[in-house]
């Protein structure tokens, strides 16, 4: 079988005499060297965003946020070792715009349920694990239109390039629409059910500090002198 390039490179020859096709391929030093950049490329997004969530969010949100955002990079990860996808610029990408998109659809859960709490609840109040759960149930009613609809917006465009055939690199399309269907579903049911347990271990040790009155502080003890300041009303 004649191969696209063989095709075209006949083509070109039959069109243009002066023209000198030459064959090129990349080096093992040269896709090492892709290797590496991707990763550093991808380390350093995983980094900026964990300190993002660290400094805007509670470490209870935090920590929820990134373990779903490493869930859905190594599921997408995963993904390109099993349809063994060529590694390129293009892939990387596409793992960039995973984690985006993913991190976003999670602050925007996160951010309704710290707005539930704020409008409903006391800072002083005490959750308990089912006001805890109903608050992130109804964080996630109010939010999965939005994220179902943004999925499905952005999966219909991938889709519509799809059709165009090579309009875009297949490879990025394909791992697109894996990633976007990992990280709504990561958002929902890995980071919000992570964040109510986190949450209600946080609040069970305030009521433990509360009870046992752990930020009272005692009173200054007064020396007492006969004559001087030992006088009882």
């Amino acid at each position: 079988l004649t191969s696209k390039s063989e095709i075209i490179t006949s083509m070109l020859k039959d069109n243009f005499t002066n023209i000198e096709v030459i064959p090129y391929g990349m080096s093992t030093v040269e896709a090492k060297g892709l290797v590496k950049n991707a990763l550093l490329s991808v380390l350093a997004s995983f980094i900026g965003i964990i300190l993002y969530t660290l400094v805007r969010l509670k470490w209870t949100y935090s920590i929820a946020a990134i373990v779903g955002l490493i869930h859905d990079a190594l599921m997408t990860i995963a993904f390109i070792a099993i349809t063994r996808l060529q590694l390129s610029p293009i892939i990387v990408a596409a793992v960039l715009s995973i984690v985006a998109f993913s991190i976003n659809d999670t602050i925007v859960v996160f951010d309704r349920i710290r707005e539930t709490i704020r409008n409903e609840h006391s800072s002083r109040d005490f959750l308990d694990a089912q006001t805890i759960k109903s608050i992130a149930n109804k964080a996630v009613v109010d939010t999965i239109k939005r994220s179902i609809f943004t999925s499905i917006t952005t999966i219909a465009t991938v889709l519509v390039l799809l059709a165009f055939g090579n309009a875009t690199d297949f490879s990025f399309n394909i791992i697109m629409i894996f990633g976007l269907a990992v990280g709504s579903y990561s958002s929902i049911f890995i980071c919000t059910w992570l964040w109510v347990k986190l949450e209600t271990k946080r609040q069970l040790k305030i009521k433990k500090h509360i009870d046992t009155k752990y930020w009272v502080m005692p009173g200054p003890d007064e020396q007492t002198f006969p004559g001087i300041n030992d006088f009882i009303a």
